[in-house]
């Protein structure tokens, strides 16, 4: 759309997507970039070997797969903050891959045995859902399922010279990142104590250099709080947002509506009791209903959708 974007994460795996979505790339340099990874792994896959990975790992994937992902973690996913766009972007859709369906006839984009390509799974239903329907792991050249990949996802860009700014940091301290007046806010805060973005995405974590679960809490994601500590985490958020506007920009919340899995207006109670503080004022409300008509593709099964009913939008502007 042609707009000067700005944007921020504190999660290394929305950094590197984010990232990756913030400039064009021309197909015929990505695929040359996957070619010199490629050879490069053939030249010196020797010395990448499984012996000091966790098992775990080896019940999602092929020995085969499992090696090139070992030296694509070495290379590029441990580097994640210093590797250059296009090697990001390349990381980009490799943690895309990393997991997903497999086809009646075994067949898959993927590197994975057959699972969600949304939530890394846990190992003991992984390897009883292959054991009931008799899986097999996938044995791949995975630089050839990248490269089909980037194909797919390119021939659908239209390409733009501008890039965005992307930054791996905390929204909270957002006047340190950038200079800016934006005209356009858009935000979607932690949703309360419903979902770990870490340990669900744990596969894709572990791409990025984070092991154990203990690496995962040192990010110190605020994604799972009560009420109270929501409402200082809010509170703080929005003054914090609030610094960089100006009377013509246009702040939107987006926030899904649910706590443990009942809906509740966990969010206009929190406002209530915090906006005479904040130089902020709301001019809009809007509901946006979550209905799932079909089968869920995320093995959630009749779990699926309930979590959060609602998307509510709250539209802001400076008092």
């Amino acid at each position: 759309m042609d707009r000067e974007t700005y944007a921020i994460d504190l999660n290394p795996f929305a950094y590197v997507l984010s990232r990756a979505k913030s400039q064009s790339f021309k197909l015929n340099e990505v695929l040359i970039r996957i070619k010199y990874w490629e050879e490069k792994y053939c030249k010196d896959k020797k010395i990448y070997n499984l012996n000091n990975i966790n098992n775990d790992l080896k019940v999602y994937y092929s020995e085969i797969n499992l090696k090139q992902l070992v030296f694509i973690k070495e290379n590029l996913g441990k580097n994640y903050n210093k590797i250059s766009a296009i090697d990001n972007f390349i990381l980009a859709i490799t943690l895309g891959l990393m997991h997903g369906p497999m086809k009646k006839n075994g067949e898959s984009i993927y590197f994975s045995l057959g699972m969600s390509n949304h939530t890394s799974m846990s190992v003991n239903y992984v390897r009883k859902y292959a054991l009931k329907h008799n899986l097999k792991k996938p044995e791949d050249n995975i630089f050839e399922k990248i490269s089909n990949r980037v194909k797919r996802v390119l021939s659908k860009a239209h390409y733009c010279n501008k890039i965005a700014n992307v930054k791996l940091g905390n929204a909270l301290k957002i006047k340190d990142y950038f200079d800016i007046k934006p005209k356009l806010i858009f935000t979607s805060p932690p949703y309360l104590n419903l979902i770990n973005y870490t340990r669900q995405n744990c596969l894709k974590m572990w791409i990025l250099g984070f092991d154990t679960n203990k690496d995962n809490k040192n990010i110190k994601l605020d994604d799972r709080h009560d009420l109270e500590t929501y409402k200082i985490f809010m509170k703080e958020y929005l003054l914090q947002i609030s610094k960089i506007c100006n009377k013509d920009t246009s702040v939107i919340l987006v926030v899904g509506d649910a706590n443990n899995r009942k809906v509740c207006n966990y969010f206009d109670i929190m406002w209530d009791s915090i906006k005479i503080e904040i130089p902020l004022r709301l001019e809009e409300t809007y509901e946006d209903s979550i209905i799932q008509k079909k089968k869920a593709t995320n093995s959630l099964g009749s779990k699926a959708g309930k979590a959060t009913r609602i998307d509510k939008i709250y539209v802001f502007k400076l008092k």
